[in-house]
């Protein structure tokens, strides 16, 4: 399986692929911003602006059934909420960023 579920994607939007494609192309766009977001929060050294730019990411993901997105962004927000060093927080923000982006490659060969 791919980074996406693609049955379940595809059956969540069935009846409105118009709304599919609207949300492939406003994730496609938001992400490099989310990503930003998550560079300042780890450069901040804020645990807590960390777990709310995990967060964020986790919310925007949310939508297409990419679980292993969803998993590393979860454990990168549980980590900053338990005030985790953000030094040692470095490797899952790292494999965050590599997951949402290999998720926008498979999203932009959907459009």
């Amino acid at each position: 399986m791919g980074i996406i579920d693609e049955n379940a994607f595809l059956a969540r939007f069935a009846s409105r692929p118009d709304l599919q494609r609207r949300a492939i192309l406003a994730f496609i766009a938001q992400a490099p911003g989310l990503l930003d977001h998550l560079r300042e929060a780890m450069a901040g050294e804020d645990p807590q602006t960390v777990s709310r730019a995990a967060h964020k990411i986790k919310g925007s993901v949310s939508y297409f059934c990419a679980p292993s997105v969803l998993n590393i962004a979860a454990s990168l927000q549980n980590a900053g909420d338990q005030n985790q060093m953000v030094e040692a927080l470095q490797p899952l923000a790292d494999e965050l960023a590599a997951k949402v982006r290999q998720l926008v490659s498979a999203l932009e060969g959907m459009t």
